[in-house]
């Protein structure tokens, strides 16, 4: 059980998202998504942390509200959800993550909240969710927090512009 959400747990979302992958990988696709509020630690300086937990418990049923069978999600940390949903074309899960969006941002407080999202798409039944959720917040993390557009698509071109960086960086270091 996650402390703050009263709901399953990160653990349990990495157990049942391999499961759920492994037993329906051909009857359909799936997407690892990553879900945060980026000014959450704002709100909680403003409101309190209890204030910030009853919003992070808000969102929490709401999302439960969006999800189908054969989909899972949790808690994270902070402000940051893990979601593994079912979808049958780019556009469809394009159009779900707009509505999913555009739900938490309208209304739950009287504050004006923002979302962004990262995405990876299961690519293989055997798959490390965690490995695949990292993956998702890295496109979240490369979008930027100015962009316009609250969604991000992981590719592999991402993941070798983080290793530059990353021997940029230990190179300046030496």
């Amino acid at each position: 059980t996650d402390m703050v959400t009263g709901g399953m747990n990160w653990l349990y979302f990495l157990k049942k998202s391999k499961k759920l992958i492994k037993g329906r990988f051909k009857k359909g696709n799936y997407a690892v998504v990553h879900l945060r509020m980026p000014k959450y630690r704002s709100f909680c300086t403003c409101f309190g942390v209890p204030k910030g937990e009853e919003l992070i418990e808000r969102l929490y049923l709401e999302l439960k509200k969006m999800m189908r069978s054969k989909e899972v999600f949790a808690h994270h940390e902070k402000a940051d959800f893990g979601l593994l949903l079912s979808y049958t074309d780019q556009e469809e899960l394009l159009s779900r993550l707009n509505g999913i969006i555009q739900t938490l941002e309208s209304g739950l407080v009287q504050i004006r909240l923002k979302f962004r999202i990262g995405v990876c798409y299961v690519e293989s039944p055997s798959v490390d969710v965690e490995e695949m959720y990292y993956n998702a917040v890295l496109a979240r993390e490369m979008q930027g927090e100015d962009k316009e557009q609250n969604i991000a698509f992981f590719n592999i071109e991402m993941s070798k512009q983080r290793l530059w960086e990353r021997k940029v960086e230990d190179d300046m270091e030496r």
